[in-house]
């Protein structure tokens, strides 16, 4: 490989399931020495194992708070005893939810002798040819995939952000179909509650006056449905999130500024699309009305 120089860590690992204090966990099998140089921005509360140890563990901040798993701790995996030197601090990514091992313990744990899962490679220099580094490794290394972090990177936020243009346009079709609920409902009451307009109108409300009226009750009914909404969504999704373990510890997701502005854009929503039924009410004629009584 002829920009082997130019690759300075290659970390392997072997990924088990085991069962730790009776619930099944991912157990990640390490090179203590390669794992520690590869993750420089680990942080850990406790501390790290020694690169030379066989039976010492890192534990993920979630793993580490669903288990009540504390550093110091010794802790049995599939029958063997390992030490749990450090606790990882939250990372944002999958290292929060498993437990790191030696590699040649979990090679001997789940039977898979001199195997490993995957390899990681780091190539730390300035201006590294990364894609003829990929290419050069697929060559040497038949029969495996490789990619590159940053286009692992890259499509994951494609499907972040294809997830995220996903549900704005799956909201904008509902605010549509909203809309036009509104107004056929209400064009359903204009038609219903003629002879009251009528009468209304016989009193000396004026056209304007009769289309306020009409705008007004949208405009409760909108500022309801948004209040209501606002906070049924935030308790929906301070449970969604807990349910599948994406936060740690309790999340704030209420905020009043939020509210207001949800409650203020539906209400307002819900007025425009009354103006059409209302403005159709503000026309109807009190003779014409009154003339079936």
């Amino acid at each position: 490989m002829p920009l082997r120089a130019n690759v300075a860590i290659i970390a392997p690992k072997l990924i088990a399931t085991a069962k730790i204090h009776g619930k099944a966990s991912a157990v990640v099998g390490v090179d203590w020495q390669e794992e520690l140089a590869l993750k420089g921005y680990w942080e850990v509360h406790g501390e790290f194992p020694s690169p030379t140890a066989t039976h010492d563990a890192l534990v993920g901040a979630s793993l580490a708070q669903s288990l009540g798993i504390a550093p110091g701790q010794t802790i049995q995996v599939q029958g063997q005893d390992f030490t749990v030197r450090g606790v990882l601090l939250p990372t944002g990514s999958d290292d929060d939810a498993v437990l790191f091992a030696p590699l040649a313990a979990v090679q001997t744990m789940a039977g898979k002798q001199d195997q490993a899962t995957f390899l990681e490679v780091a190539a730390l220099c300035s201006g590294c040819p990364i894609e003829d580094i990929v290419l050069q490794l697929q060559e040497a290394l038949p029969g495996t995939e490789v990619k590159a972090l940053r286009q692992v990177a890259e499509s994951r936020m494609y499907a972040v952000h294809f997830a995220q243009d996903l549900a704005f346009y799956v909201s904008l079709v509902i605010l549509v179909t909203a809309l036009a609920m509104i107004i056929m409902s209400m064009l359903s009451s204009v038609n219903e509650r003629k002879k009251e307009i009528g009468i209304m109108r016989a009193v000396g409300f004026s056209r304007s006056s009769v289309f306020a009226v009409f705008v007004s009750e949208a405009l409760g009914i909108g500022a309801l449905a948004g209040l209501l909404g606002y906070v049924a969504g935030c308790f929906l999704a301070t449970y969604v999130l807990a349910s599948l373990h994406l936060t740690e510890g309790p999340v704030q997701l209420f905020s009043l500024q939020h509210l207001l502005a949800t409650t203020a854009l539906v209400a307002g929503a819900a007025a425009l699309a009354a103006a059409f039924p209302a403005w159709k009410a503000s026309l109807v004629e009190p003779a014409d009305s009154l003339a079936a009584v």
